[in-house]
């Protein structure tokens, strides 16, 4: 009998012992489920903080990066054009226009000035235009404010015209009156079109004055071509370059200005051929000048 009161006695025992054990895991599993919960929630909520602050870190240093290369540069149409090369085949620029007399395209509160409707060698901002357009500065920002604002002098200036600019690795700025003129400074590898240019310095293109205008107008968009007088004059000012053709190509006047790249046959050769310098002043601001005197 009392053997039958110590077994039963064990079997209560074991069955709460099994009981205790299986109550045991199942907080377990809970404990260990919340935890697990709350550490994928602290996952997820972190995790998009987490990619902000890389995408804001990844903002600022492009926008660091963006400074050091060109601090001036704030306008969207600048930094879209400078973006795609100066080109105006972009989204932002495919509305929105009327065209001008010379083919011109005028948007509203600036000019995109083209010579085939597709590269744009100069822009215009003008009084209409109210964002930022440089540094930060709108148009008809005074002398004091520019110079104070870009925290040196300007890299040129005409105090008879006041106009004034300056020039940073990607862009040249230019102030006048209600105007803030922006010309494109790109680095060229002259290399290819040296070699063309002293082909014809040479007798190729047959001789022939006219084919080689258009090799370059085809080749080189960055070339604009006039006609003065009886002479064609090729000018790419961005490029800092400007060649006189009267129909003799003996005769060539070839001038490079300051920001000229020369390639290894212009430094070879330019003693032998009617090659001037006048690395003392940029075309581009030879042009603007001349700009602001027409107008």
């Amino acid at each position: 009998m009392k053997d039958k009161l110590i077994l039963k006695i064990a079997i209560i025992i074991i069955a709460f012992l099994l009981i205790f054990t299986v109550f045991l895991i199942i907080i377990i599993k809970q404990l260990s489920s919340s935890q697990l919960s709350n550490e994928r929630a602290t996952l997820v909520s972190t995790e998009p903080e987490r990619n902000n602050e890389n995408e804001v870190s990844t903002g600022e240093d492009e926008d660091t990066e963006i400074q050091e290369e060109d601090a001036y540069t704030d306008s969207i149409v600048i930094r879209t054009l400078v973006n795609n090369n100066w080109s105006r085949l972009t989204n932002y620029f495919s509305s929105g226009f009327e065209r001008d007399d010379d083919g011109n395209f005028v948007y509203d509160g600036y000019t995109l000035y083209t010579d085939d409707g597709v590269n744009v060698k100069q822009v215009i901002f003008n009084s209409d235009y109210d964002d930022e357009v440089i540094a930060k500065l709108r148009v008809g920002a005074g002398y004091d404010e520019v110079v104070e604002t870009f925290g040196t002098t300007p890299t040129f200036e005409n105090t008879q015209l006041n106009l004034y600019g300056y020039k940073s690795n990607t862009v040249y700025a230019f102030f006048y009156d209600d105007e803030i003129s922006i010309y494109p400074n790109t680095m060229f590898d002259n290399s290819d079109f040296e070699e063309t240019l002293f082909e014809y310095l040479n007798g190729g293109f047959d001789e022939d004055q006219t084919k080689f205008v258009v090799n370059i107008r085809n080749n080189y968009t960055d070339f604009s071509a006039e006609l003065e007088g009886e002479d064609v004059v090729l000018t790419s000012a961005n490029r800092q370059i400007q060649i006189r053709l009267n129909g003799n190509y003996k005769e060539t006047e070839v001038t490079i200005y300051n920001g000229y790249t020369e390639g290894s046959l212009m430094e070879e050769e330019k003693d032998n051929y009617n090659i001037n310098e006048e690395r003392s002043i940029d075309l581009i601001e030879l042009v603007e000048t001349e700009r602001i005197i027409s107008k």
